[in-house]
């Protein structure tokens, strides 16, 4: 009997593996979980997941992901504002907070779940797009067309959120 036979057909468990590939699913079912509602947790973790790795890429080829990005603007919008220094680390571990207590915490943390998933989310997408879009092929087509119409489910509804003053 083949591993997949046993683990119920399921044609993802005995293959070659890539980040990138897991990473798209990450993300596609992170996006579902938001959609749902319910389960936050897992959103932040599953996109935190693919954040990381669809942020590897753009490093790789001396381009900045969004968590670089971030650890350049919050230190600056700090400053201006609130007139307190904030060093790029201190900013890259404001953002991560809830994933990394997610992974590792054992105290507890308190921090708005939602707002958190979201967040990660946005991250996620904008490492993602340059990426996907860029390596579209016949196998995989069908998967990104899936994975680009959840996204702009997510757009839709946080823009219908925004509407409506949530």
């Amino acid at each position: 009997m083949a591993t997949g036979d046993r683990e119920g057909g399921c044609d993802i468990c005995v293959t070659d593996h890539s980040h990138l590939s897991a990473a798209q699913w990450q993300l596609l079912q992170a996006l579902r979980l938001y959609e749902e509602g319910e389960d936050y947790y897992s959103v932040i973790t599953l996109a935190g997941a693919a954040e990381e790795i669809f942020g590897r890429l753009p490093r790789k080829m001396g381009l900045g992901c969004a968590v670089d990005r971030l650890k350049v603007t919050l230190p600056m919008l700090s400053k201006r504002f609130l007139r307190q220094e904030l060093r790029p680390r201190e900013a890259a571990e404001s953002v991560n907070r809830a994933k990394n207590w997610l992974k590792h915490g054992e105290d507890p943390l308190s921090f708005d779940a939602r707002f958190e998933a979201q967040e990660m989310l946005e991250r996620a997408i904008q490492n993602c797009l340059p990426i996907v879009t860029s390596i579209v092929n016949e196998s995989s087509e069908e998967f990104i067309s899936s994975l680009v119409d959840a996204i702009s489910r997510y757009d839709e509804r946080k823009l219908a959120g925004r509407s409506a003053g949530k």
